[in-house]
């Protein structure tokens, strides 16, 4: 396992997240000291925190660690050596491949009702779901067990403001 951490500005703060196997443990640090009670697969960046250097640990379900890269903000609160993610990927998707849990994490300052389809590899949709949001920061759990192993899409909508997709592997 070896992170890359992508990071994503937002308008009053950053994201960063990457992408790992399931049952992974995280530990984010801040110019090399512990963050407490920061242990999920992403981390905001509060205005006032945007300078020195962030990685995170992670520690699979097999025991064995690995640390990220280091990403570096300067005394301009810019980011130096990170890999951006796309300004129209606002959602999260993880674990991913995934088998019994999924989650979505969507971070963006609209509320409303998300849409959240299912599709298989034929284009069919195969399950629909429909959940309110209140605020910027939005995450939920969903269950899998009634999905077959293989590979889906996933589209997200809020309204027309906000549409997001992703592909989830389900194993």
């Amino acid at each position: 396992m070896n992170p890359t951490l992508k990071a994503k500005k937002k308008r009053n703060y950053f994201l960063i997240a990457f992408d790992t196997p399931s049952g992974a443990q995280y530990k984010w640090y801040h110019n090399g000291e512990l963050i407490a009670r920061e242990n999920k697969q992403y981390y905001i960046v509060p205005n006032d925190k945007r300078t020195g250097t962030y990685l995170v640990e992670i520690t699979g379900s097999d025991g064995c660690s690995n640390k990220s890269n280091i990403l570096t903000f300067n005394k301009y609160g810019e980011i130096e050596g990170a890999l951006r993610v796309d300004d129209e990927n606002e959602s999260l998707l993880y674990p991913n491949p995934a088998s019994e849990n999924v989650n979505l994490q969507i971070s963006i300052e609209i509320s409303g009702t998300i849409q959240i389809m299912f599709y298989d590899i034929s284009g069919r949709l195969v399950k629909s779901m429909e959940v309110p949001k209140e605020g910027i920061h939005f995450e939920m759990e969903i269950p899998l067990n009634e999905f077959n192993i293989g590979v889906y899409f996933v589209k997200i909508k809020i309204g027309d403001e906000f549409s997001g997709n992703h592909r989830l592997i389900v194993e």
